[in-house]
């Protein structure tokens, strides 16, 4: 089987260019293809104090089925692992799967102190005759595309960037846990994400959404931030009211497209220019969400199939 290996925080496009590759020898040489990665992402081991992720281990593999993965072998992740050396990585991984051949980037390092590098790998599989393809960094507007990268844009709140880079709009899968109620209160009912520490947000404001509820879309009007007009409020937090659903969603899960940075979070003067705020706000997130849905309605009716309660 031909390995595609890497760490993998989410799918972006530079990603996608190494499973297309994988897919393009699976074709030529009449082999199966798959993904080797690591469970948890590595960084929980080397760096847990400034640990942000752009996605979940469940998030990822929503992803995973959404670009159509055939096979992906998760390899446990922890002190014992990284202190493998690099053939003793090779070891470990021919011993989990018949393997045929690896794809990795350019720039891909394994093995203890980062020793392992394209070299070593193209000799390895020369000696043990293995197809190896080192597929170059893609590189967009002269940006070479990576996971740090996709990070800095969702951080800046630039999300249509993002979604460039990543060929899907950024996300957030969690569970629904009880708020205030305020929001029905107004008018503008809304579901309340429980996210996780390590998990990277963008930055506090009001966003235009696409939810995915049940493997159903709708258009969606999330706030990130702490609800300055109501003083009471001290923690952040990030809650998506979503136009034309009705029900119950405690403690289900839901899937929150961030599209669109609308406006920054300000505080009203009282309740009812914050209900009129939240009116014109849920309108033109509905504008945005029929745009966008019209548009590339296949990319959400895909990643909704793997998203139902």
């Amino acid at each position: 089987m031909i390995q595609v290996i890497g760490a993998f925080d989410g799918f972006h496009k530079g990603h996608q260019l190494l499973l297309k590759e994988a897919a393009r020898l699976s074709k030529e040489q009449n082999d199966q293809w798959g993904v080797v990665t690591f469970s948890p992402h590595p960084q929980f081991i080397f760096n847990p104090r400034r640990l942000f992720l752009l996605f979940s281990e469940e998030e990822k593999k929503i992803i995973v089925s959404a670009l159509d993965i055939p096979h992906i072998l998760r390899v446990p992740f922890d002190e014992r692992f990284a202190s493998l050396s690099p053939f003793e990585f090779l070891d470990f991984l021919e011993s989990k799967v018949h393997l045929t051949g690896i794809v990795v980037g350019e720039n891909f390092r394994f093995g203890a102190g980062r020793k392992g590098n394209i070299s070593l790998l193209r000799e390895y599989c020369h000696n043990n005759r293995l197809f190896f393809s080192p597929v170059p960094t893609l590189e967009i507007d002269g940006l070479a595309v990576s996971s740090t990268v996709v990070r800095g844009e969702v951080l800046s709140g630039r999300m249509q960037m993002a979604k460039y880079l990543l060929g899907y709009p950024f996300f957030m899968y969690q569970e629904i846990i009880p708020g205030h109620r305020r929001g029905r209160e107004l008018g503008f009912p809304t579901a309340n994400m429980n996210i996780p520490s390590h998990k990277i947000i963008p930055p506090s404001g009001v966003y235009a959404a696409t939810v995915i509820v049940d493997g159903k879309c709708y258009p969606g009007a999330l706030n990130i931030g702490s609800n300055p007009t109501f003083p009471d409020v001290k923690s952040l937090r990030i809650e998506v009211h979503i136009a034309g659903f009705y029900g119950d969603l405690y403690y289900k899960k839901i899937l929150v497209f961030v599209e669109e940075y609308l406006r920054g979070e300000r505080r009203f003067p009282n309740r009812q220019a914050l209900s009129t705020q939240l009116a014109s706000d849920t309108e033109l997130s509905v504008k945005l969400f029929e745009k966008n849905f019209a548009k590339e309605h296949d990319l959400y009716l895909h990643f909704a199939k793997y998203c139902r309660s």
